[in-house]
């Protein structure tokens, strides 16, 4: 009889063990599962958050011109430190996000890094002290003249070897020679077509509405502002595209696309010759030898596109790529004159 009851009260004993086991184990796992929710939150809270940032800063940039100079200064102050505690919020939240998360993030800071310097580089310029002849100012001036297309240089790009600005329903073709590796600066165009045969360094865009505009080979890179309803046929290094909607990109980049503050968006690959465009493609640098110069080759990466406004992990809605059989044909220019 007693060892029926030492049997029982062991039995008792380690039921009450496994009971307060399960519970713990219970507990872990519920632990577990509000923790798992508590990070999806704060990764939500994180990227929310961090959009709203970012567009408090692109907002700030893109309105900084229109202050008056005296504040232009204080403006961009608060910029920096509106991206310094960017910067500080990713570092905290390195811990919980996602490596889709974090990279994006990361990306999306380099820009608006990037974009700041511009803006300071355009409306803050460094001066320097230099002695000038009144003879070397005069010739300076009509050098300048004489490289603005536009009747309006007040509104042209400083350093720009080439200006098209505030033209409506033309077409324009630059010929080869007539760039020869400088930049390009185009600019409130309405309905109108541009052909540049030519190679350039680097080339800037801005308030192009129903345009076609065709760009021969860019050795460094090209930035467009606020275009709406066009077509770009653009080989460049890489591409930089904001505030645009409703527009084709065929392109032959070297690094992927890089889009902000853009819907519409439709890429496919670069579809423009003309006579001298595979010895220009390699003097940009842009090819290794002439059969490299095909808009297909492995080294574009016109479908590579990063959106800065998207950071999930899902396809942007904001662009697509042009199915194959939509695609427009290649245009072919082989003198200026066809044109006229």
């Amino acid at each position: 009889m007693e060892d029926e009851v030492l049997q029982r009260r062991h039995k008792e004993k380690l039921e009450r063990l496994q009971a307060i086991e399960d519970e713990r184990q219970s507990g872990k796992e519920k632990r577990k599962q509000e923790a798992q929710i508590d990070q999806k939150e704060s990764v939500s809270d994180f990227l929310r958050a961090f959009e709203q940032k970012k567009t408090d800063i692109v907002l700030s940039l893109s309105g900084a011109e229109e202050h008056p100079k005296e504040e232009v200064a204080a403006l961009l102050e608060r910029v920096a430190h509106m991206l310094t505690d960017l910067k500080r919020d990713t570092a905290k939240a390195a811990l919980y996000l996602p490596h889709y998360e974090r990279r994006q993030a990361k990306l999306a800071i380099d820009e608006l890094s990037d974009r700041l310097s511009r803006t300071k580089a355009t409306l803050l310029p460094k001066q320097r002290f230099r002695f000038k002849s009144r003879h070397l100012l005069k010739k300076r001036e009509e050098e300048e003249k004489s490289q603005v297309v536009s009747t309006k240089p007040n509104k042209t790009l400083k350093d720009a070897k080439l200006n098209i600005i505030d033209r409506h329903n033309e077409t324009i073709c630059i010929k080869s020679g007539e760039v020869e590796g400088g930049d390009i600066w185009l600019s409130q165009l309405t309905d109108c077509t541009i052909y540049i045969c030519d190679r350039s360094s680097a080339v800037r865009m801005a308030g192009l509405e129903r345009c076609r505009i065709y760009v021969g080979p860019v050795a460094g890179s090209v930035h467009l502002e606020k275009a709406t309803a066009c077509h770009f046929s653009i080989a460049s290094r890489q591409i930089r595209i904001h505030e645009t909607r409703n527009c084709d990109f065929y392109l032959y980049v070297l690094s992927g696309p890089i889009i902000e503050t853009c819907s519409e968006l439709r890429f496919a690959p670069y579809n423009f010759s003309y006579e001298r465009y595979s010895q220009h493609m390699m003097d940009a640098g842009l090819a290794a030898d002439i059969s490299s110069t095909d808009s297909n080759n492995e080294h574009n990466k016109w479908a590579q596109v990063e959106d800065f406004n998207w950071l999930r992990v899902q396809h942007s809605p904001n662009w697509c790529q042009v199915e194959e059989q939509n695609r427009k044909p290649t245009v072919t220019i082989q003198s200026a004159g066809e044109l006229l």
